[in-house]
């Protein structure tokens, strides 16, 4: 019976070429089950992964050890079936020994439906049930079979089983399929402990972690460089020891994250950060580590503090804390954005170092190969694994890319894990393989940062990966600005809601068992919340002196925003013009660069390059960033970005000219203000007291009219109750009037304007329409409850949408809410016959008629872009009654780079789409011109 073949790689053949390899099917289940066995010996998964099963047996482990060896070892049992007509030369030697397959069987309409996953499921659950298992106990164990290749499991799916015997193979075929089950059961680390398993119902997290567990089993026994395949028509015993000691040697997995010590408080910030001299943890600081050095079991912590107010370092001591307390082996640190990501990789890294940490890490995100650190460390580390190297490498000391966790489907498995929070969003989402996304986090601290920043759409997927990482017990911290009530009270019920209905085994009574009174009112600032039975809430000291911040208004017509500037930076000094699009900070830049020919005009925002996009955040930063390193900060200078420096960068301006926004934007905003401290005399006189300016275009209407723009981003409602409650205001005090300013305009209480009535009551009813439409559509795509099904895992995750990552523009949409844009690489070309990279970096040429080398192809993701949604939407504009994007999607692939060039067929660039900017940067379709300037980014002109 075979598991596993390679044919002759001979191109010619068209994969028809003869059978150079085998593997037994008795040879892949022993090599699985002896992976699994190893893994779990050599504290591959977390301690608080193997107590939870093993919790369920009694706490005893070695129960719950020989039940992750049974599944392992028992998860193809169903390729003994028509699955076998896939290779007829093997099948064919099958044939004496009775197991044959007719053309009736091999050529059967429904063959394809008829997976072998689906028979190992139907044999493990008949084979169980005649071993003692109640039917119900045989499901739950047998649907981690039946899932154990990412795919939903569902009744129909077995039904189709069910009504094809002939394929699912009978007689000989069944026969065949229990002696194997009877053979992995006999086994001395399986058959003590066989009757137990078979008696004992697991919970719905049980059997997710039992499949994540099964399917990296399978990975690692499927990969022939670890478990090598037999010659063709040999049929060798190997000893299994030596088996699995070499595949052991060859995989040489980092040894997992364990902290050491016990330093807290003072003590750990001193060894992990590079504090000045005679400095020492602020309170909050101080207050959050000692409570996750208090906690008696995990729970969520919610830090709210000060931009720039130190509450990663808070976070990664608490997490240091929490792993070494309650037997978590990874870190998993969430971002808003990429750059944000890429910023806290850096920091972790630093941290790591520090910490002595030499396990591995990972960086999770579309386009981490063009973050250099993190692939240099993966280029290192495909010729520095092996068990001699590895043990060399451990005396250096440091974090280490392993070859085996990479990619985004395996590296979050990694101990060390930053990603931008749509990894974790995707935990939430009803995917392929979510499985082992639930699996990558459960034996991990997880580090949430600015929580603030999500749509209602993303934050409805959050709740649901909360009440996963509750059920999970996974201890969970929150970083915000600041967090309105309703948000908070939601994410800390969200997780009491997951951990207790693990805990009851499906009941859900959170909203009576929990009090949640704590969290109603207006807190305090800074404040610290922390999950369980009853909520708490701790008001750390403020630290420092509060900050004035005069608060005046502007119109945003260019004159009046030419005339602020000409005005406040008569002196000098460095401005920030932040716009809410990217149309508004293009035409701003245009129209300022020629008011202020002297001076320095600088654009950012997300529509440059990806290469180009760093070089400017580098650039900002050493401008404008901390008085450490922006040694390069001019005299007079002024910046007009987007939201792009709202989160992701440390830079520091003398004026802020803002877009009116949300509360809480315009407060994140304002921590790009006086942020760090310099001299008296490094700021001009007129601009020492920092100073918003928040711009609209009109003033004098009831209520503040805000630019189109901005009203098509945020919505009324918001925009509305921001402008309510700073109608009369001349100055902000800060920190103490952040919290009461965020929930003034997200809480319930009325804003006292006669004249404002109508207009805010239609945009309340717009607002709640929206919110709604965000939730159900949400509700479409959200994984089920934790209660959902908790027999088995049939049915779970059932309307799958394929594996995000490989569909990433399809999975991000749906988490984020958002309409579907185009991700293209640019290309340029002089003479419109050869092509190279962007000429100012320098530009490379591009071979025509081979691939490009690696290297190469890197820089070419460099030329990454978006041409956003609203672009492609309105993109040949009914245009055969379909949508734009689907227009411009066959306009771009009919382009020659895309049709006819060999560029894509490098493996890193397979299946993107290239576009050509010409001598004047323009690349024309058939409908639309894309423009592309280092100075002002894309501009996308579409045909009249």
């Amino acid at each position: 019976m075979w598991a596993k073949s390679v044919r002759a790689g001979d191109e010619a053949l068209d994969g028809a070429g003869p059978v150079t390899h085998w593997l037994p099917l008795a040879q892949h289940l022993a090599d699985s089950g002896a992976i699994a066995a190893r893994l779990w010996d050599e504290g591959f998964w977390a301690p608080a992964i193997m107590d939870r099963l093993g919790a369920r047996f009694g706490g005893d482990r070695f129960v719950a050890r020989a039940l992750v060896i049974l599944l392992a070892a028992t998860h193809d049992v169903g390729k003994c079936s028509v699955f076998v007509a896939q290779c007829p030369e093997l099948a064919d030697r099958m044939r004496p020994h009775g197991l044959h397959l007719g053309s009736a069987v091999t050529e059967h309409a429904d063959r394809s439906a008829v997976r072998h996953e689906l028979v190992s499921y139907s044999a493990f659950a008949e084979w169980a049930e005649a071993r003692g298992a109640d039917a119900k106990a045989a499901g739950q164990l047998a649907s981690v079979l039946g899932s154990h290749h990412g795919r939903p499991l569902t009744d129909l799916k077995l039904d189709a089983v069910e009504a094809s015997p002939a394929l699912a193979g009978e007689g000989p075929w069944q026969a065949v399929r229990t002696e194997l089950l009877d053979w992995v059961a006999d086994d001395d680390a399986i058959a003590p402990h066989l009757d137990l398993i078979l008696r004992t119902r697991l919970r719905q997290t049980d059997l997710v972690l039992l499949t994540g567990m099964l399917v990296v089993a399978d990975w690692l026994a499927s990969n022939a460089d670890f478990f090598p395949l037999f010659e063709s028509g040999t049929d060798p015993e190997p000893d299994p020891e030596a088996r699995i000691d070499a595949a052991w040697d060859a995989f040489a997995p980092p040894r997992s994250w364990i902290p050491a010590g016990s330093a807290t408080g003072d003590q750990l910030f001193a060894q992990r950060f590079a504090l000045p001299e005679g400095a020492r943890p602020h309170s909050a600081q101080r207050d959050f580590l000692a409570l996750a050095d208090r906690i008696e079991e995990p729970g969520l912590m919610i830090l709210e503090a000060v931009m720039g107010g130190g509450k990663t370092e808070a976070a990664l001591g608490a997490a240091e804390i929490l792993a070494r307390r309650f037997g978590r082996t990874g870190l998993f640190i969430a971002m808003p954005t990429q750059a944000t990501t890429d910023a806290m990789f850096e920091r972790l890294r630093t941290w790591a170092n520090r910490a002595g940490i030499d396990a591995s890490v990972f960086l999770a995100h579309g386009r981490s190969q063009l973050n250099d650190d993190f692939d240099t460390l993966v280029r290192e580390s495909w010729y520095a694994t092996s068990p001699a190297r590895d043990a060399a490498r451990r005396e250096d000391g440091g974090a280490i890319a392993h070859r085996w966790f990479s990619g985004n489907r395996k590296g979050p498995l990694a101990s060390l894990v930053v990603g931008t929070i749509d990894q974790l969003l995707f935990s939430a989402l009803q995917s392929r393989h979510v499985a082992l996304r639930h699996l990558a986090v459960a034996g991990k601290i997880v580090v949430i940062d600015e929580v603030h920043a999500l749509d209602t759409c993303s934050g409805a997927f959050l709740e649901r990966a909360i009440e996963w990482l509750g059920a999970y017990g996974v201890p969970t911290i929150m970083l915000s600005a600041t967090l309105p009530a309703a948000r908070r009270r939601a994410l800390v019920r969200a997780y009491e809601l997951g951990r207790r209905t693990d805990a009851a085994g499906g009941a859900r009574t959170v909203d009576t068992d929990v009090d949640l009174s704590a969290l109603d009112a207006d807190l305090g600032y800074p404040a610290i919340t922390a999950s369980g039975p009853r909520a708490e809430v701790i008001l750390p000291e403020r630290q420092g002196d509060p900050r004035r911040v005069r608060f005046t208004r502007a119109a945003s017509a260019p004159e009046a925003l030419r005339d602020l500037l000409d005005v406040r930076l008569a002196g000098g000094g460095c401005a920030a013009v932040i716009r809410n699009t990217v149309r508004e900070a293009q035409e701003t830049a245009a129209q300022l660069r020629a008011a202020f020919p002297r001076t320095p005009v600088i654009l950012a925002h997300a529509r440059f390059l990806a290469g180009d996009r760093a070089r400017k955040d580098r650039e900002l930063l050493d401008r404008f960033g901390s008085p450490d390193r922006s040694t390069a900060r001019p005299e007079r200078a002024i910046v007009v970005a987007t939201q792009v420096i709202e989160q992701s960068l440390d830079v520091d301006f003398d004026l802020l000219v803002t877009d009116i926004a949300p509360i809480d934007l315009v407060l994140q905003r304002a921590g790009r203000l006086h942020r760090h401290r310099r001299e008296v005399s490094a700021r001009p006189a007129v601009l020492r007291d920092p100073e918003i300016v928040i711009l609209a275009d009109s003033w004098t209407s009831a209520p503040p009219e805000p630019s189109r723009g901005t009203r098509r981003v945020y919505g009324d409602h918001l925009l509305m109750r921001t402008l309510a409650v700073l109608r009369d205001r001349d100055a902000l005090e800060l920190p103490g009037e952040i919290a009461p300013l965020v929930q003034q305009v997200y809480g319930d209480l009325p804003c006292d304007l006669p004249e404002w009535e109508v207009a805010l009551a239609a945009a309340e009813r717009e607002q709640r329409t929206r919110e709604r439409t965000s939730r159900d559509r949400a509700r479409s795509f959200l994984l089920d409850e934790v209660t959902h099904r908790p027999e088995s895992l049939v049915g779970w995750a059932a309307h799958a949408i394929g594996d995000p990552e490989r569909e990433e523009r399809t999975g991000r949409a749906v988490v984020r809410d958002t309409e579907e844009s185009i991700e293209v690489f640019a290309l340029f070309s002089d003479d419109g016959m050869t092509l190279s990279t962007a000429p100012w970096w320098p530009g490379e040429a591009i071979p025509l008629d081979a691939p490009p080398g690696r290297a190469l192809a890197r820089t070419i993701l460099r030329g990454a872009i978006r041409i956003p949604s609203g672009d492609c939407q309105r993109y040949a504009r009914g245009f055969r009654q379909r949508r734009g994007i689907e227009v411009l999607m066959e306009d771009l692939k009919r382009l020659d780079v895309n049709a006819s060039w060999r560029v894509q067929h490098a493996r890193e660039l397979e299946g993107e789409l290239m576009v050509v900017f010409d001598a004047a940067g323009e690349c024309r379709l058939p409908h639309a011109t894309l423009r592309y300037t280092q100075e002002d980014g894309l501009q996308v002109m579409h045909d009249a």
